[in-house]
């Protein structure tokens, strides 16, 4: 049993590691509140899967803080979004040859 777990852990681990390395955040971007992806990341606004984080406040929608249409779902890794380093589509931001429904790189 306790192999087992060993494994998971280190699948989940190895999971973590890549994906925090395969994306970037939109350069520049910023909310319209002045908010940078590094403000979301410390502050922890948002999750992983695009959610409001547990210091966002519960009754505003991210898309609210906007900017041009793009919000820290779109523009900021640790909020699902950002942009892939692999040729591969993440959330909001893709390659050309792997459009998705947000913003493409060109």
């Amino acid at each position: 049993m306790a192999m087992a777990s060993t494994r998971v852990f280190a699948a989940i681990l190895w999971a973590h590691v890549t994906s925090a390395t395969a994306c970037e955040d939109m350069a520049g971007w910023q909310d319209s509140q002045n908010n940078t992806c590094g403000t979301y990341r410390t502050s922890q606004l948002c999750l992983s899967d695009g959610s409001p984080g547990p210091y966002w406040p519960a009754d505003l929608a991210l898309s609210v803080v906007a900017v041009n249409g793009v919000d820290a779902t779109h523009a900021c890794c640790f909020c699902g979004g950002g942009i892939s380093t692999r040729g591969h589509p993440t959330r909001g931001n893709s390659t050309p040859d792997h459009p998705t429904r947000g913003n493409s790189t060109p």
